[in-house]
């Protein structure tokens, strides 16, 4: 789960483009989940839930055009770097 924290005055905007991208990305091989939420209790945390059928789907969604720009988009609008949390499921 990668987890984005804006600058101030750029929640608006990292929504928008964070949203874009899991519109693209739901259409990559593989994906079976891709949506963004938004942190009740601070307005500028935004998560990505993602899951994928295989690591290597993963790996190829990661090398996609879409996420490249993305990833370089993203910087200006970002308060520090994301972070990715990787989960597995217990239940």
């Amino acid at each position: 789960m990668p987890v984005f924290e804006a600058r101030s005055g750029q929640a608006v905007t990292l929504g928008r483009l964070l949203t874009e991208l899991a519109q693209i990305s739901r259409r990559d091989e593989g994906c079976i989940t891709y949506s963004v939420h938004a942190d009740v209790e601070n307005p500028f945390r935004f998560v990505l839930y993602e899951v994928w059928g295989s690591a290597e789907s993963l790996a190829a969604h990661d090398c996609t055009d879409h996420v490249r720009r993305f990833s370089v988009d993203v910087v200006d609008l970002l308060e520090a770097p994301f972070y990715v949390t990787r989960l597995r499921e217990l239940t």
